[in-house]
């Protein structure tokens, strides 16, 4: 083992990409869970011994950290809250992983839920995730026609989960169940997406107490239904775009907490900024109606409460744009989408500006949740996707690496099937 460990360290060291090497992954964690503690010599040795001596003789000044997760301090669990970093798979697996969560839910869908994230107070979450299948024209390309439905055998044995079915869990309390395949496909992309925005901009808003988050996971290495953001064709996902604008350098986002509704403001960057935020309420068709507007310049690496109100209908959006386009605009969603029900139809122009470019531009009618493009060309990329747009909001996508054979009046443009009624 310190053979291979020397050559691996000889051979990564000079990689810029090395943030630290890290002992071990989740090895502490579920020796602990087994063995109810850390007590015994099946790898401290190994962990807190050989590895670091091996970093320290052959890669000096460089961090080396035990495993992942990994805390010292207060918690008496490797994977706790205090110090260190933790893996929150309550969210998605349903866990009780000791972070003041409550050990008892209503229902199944409810110890599954995103809004778990919510209570996680860790200092850095280094794994948490939630699946989502790819689009339809990817699974166009690993599976045939007879497979492309609900339950099918080749679809199950593309999920990269037991159960099989543990998605529908999550979907049943948020989507709704899914009765064909173009609404599963919508209602775990929704899940996904949602989850992972939900999460990121509640550890974000907790800087600099929470210092950071990785994903899990970021693609695929075979062809799957997976916790990925980006599938096996390379082609991104809603969660994909979600994380794209959660993690921007600066970010407005909403708080529900009690009866009241607060907006915050997180700037992870290196200066101060000035905005001009823009507050209101959306419906379900689409309509904005305006309730304040908050003027607020950002401190550096700050994240600060802006505004407070009162705790609007749980069927109307907070909805926050910046006057002068410099932050994404944002809205918190406080029902399940089921019940939410946005109701809207997209349309899309799209031309080509040169060789291997082209644009499309986006027109909502009522409220087109999760507006996007898709093609049948898994290498196109695009500048966004995955949109929400309210009543006559437009929005233009600029697409690169388009072949010179594509015809661009065939790109699709679609948004969320809501249920016909809620579930």
């Amino acid at each position: 083992m310190v053979a291979e460990a020397t050559h691996q360290v000889r051979r990564l060291r000079n990689r810029p990409s090395i943030a630290l090497w890290c002992g071990n992954n989740e090895v502490q964690a579920i020796h602990q869970i087994v063995q109810g503690d850390l007590s015994g010599t099946w790898g401290e040795v190994m962990f807190h011994e050989d590895l670091p001596a091996v970093v320290a003789a052959n890669a000096p000044g460089a961090i080396y950290w035990p495993g992942s997760p990994w805390g010292e301090g207060q918690d008496k669990t490797v994977n706790g809250i205090h110090d260190g970093d933790r893996h929150a798979w309550e969210v998605w697996h349903g866990l009780d992983l000791d972070v003041g969560d409550p050990t008892v839910y209503a229902t199944r869908s409810e110890a599954v839920h995103f809004r778990r994230y919510a209570r996680d107070n860790g200092a850095f979450i280094s794994e948490f995730g939630i699946h989502a299948t790819p689009e339809l024209n990817t699974l166009r390309r690993w599976l045939p026609e007879s497979d492309l439905v609900l339950r099918s055998a080749g679809l199950d044995h593309h999920n990269k989960d037991e159960p099989k079915d543990k998605g529908w869990v999550l979907m049943s309390g948020e989507t709704g169940e899914p009765t064909d395949l173009a609404e599963y496909i919508d209602f775990s992309m929704a899940c996904q997406a949602e989850g992972l925005k939900f999460g990121v901009e509640h550890y974000r808003r907790r800087q600099p107490k929470c210092s950071g988050t990785f994903v899990w996971q970021f693609n695929d290495p075979w062809p799957g239904l997976t916790w990925s953001v980006i599938d096996y064709d390379l082609v991104p996902k809603a969660g994909y775009y979600f994380l794209q604008r959660a993690y921007r350098p600066v970010v407005a986002t909403f708080r529900a907490e009690s009866d009241e509704l607060e907006l915050w403001v997180t700037n992870a960057s290196t200066g101060s900024v000035a905005i001009h935020l823009d507050v209101g309420l959306a419906d379900n068709t689409g309509q904005l109606k305006p309730i304040a507007d908050v003027e607020v310049v950002s401190a550096p690496h700050r994240s600060e409460l802006v505004w407070r109100g009162p705790q609007p209908d749980p069927h109307l959006v907070p909805w926050v744009t910046d006057r002068a386009g410099h932050l994404e605009p944002n809205r918190l969603f406080l029902s399940a989408i089921k019940d939410l029900q946005p109701r809207g139809q997209v349309t899309g122009t799209a031309r080509r500006l040169s060789k291997g470019r082209a644009e499309i531009e986006l027109t909502a009618t009522g409220y087109a949740y999760l507006s996007r493009v898709t093609a049948s060309s898994p290498g196109i990329r695009y500048s966004g996707n995955y949109l929400d747009l309210l009543d006559g909001q437009r929005a233009v996508i600029e697409l690169t690496n388009v072949p010179d054979d594509f015809d661009v009046a065939t790109l699709e443009v679609s948004c969320f099937r809501a249920p016909a009624s809620p579930q």
